[in-house]
């Protein structure tokens, strides 16, 4: 479940929080609108790209809340 988020345009990043239950990938798609990701993915989290849409999918051993954030480039 997506809680709480933030867009940030000084530092074009969008930040946020999900509920991931454990075992179970959580999978945010984001509308790209020309713009490339440029966060390096890390331990629980895989950005892949569909034509201009963007998935983040987060994973965790434990159900609990999972902070995120996705920095974007012109």
């Amino acid at each position: 479940m997506l809680g709480a988020f933030a867009w940030d345009p000084a530092t074009l990043t969008l930040s946020g929080t999900t509920r991931v239950v454990a075992g179970e990938p959580a999978v945010i798609t984001l509308a790209g609108n020309g713009h490339q990701p440029v966060t390096p993915e890390n331990a629980g989290m895989i950005i892949t790209r569909e034509g201009d849409l963007v998935k983040l999918t987060l994973t965790s051993g434990t159900s609990t809340d999972v902070a995120w954030s996705l920095v974007w480039k012109n």
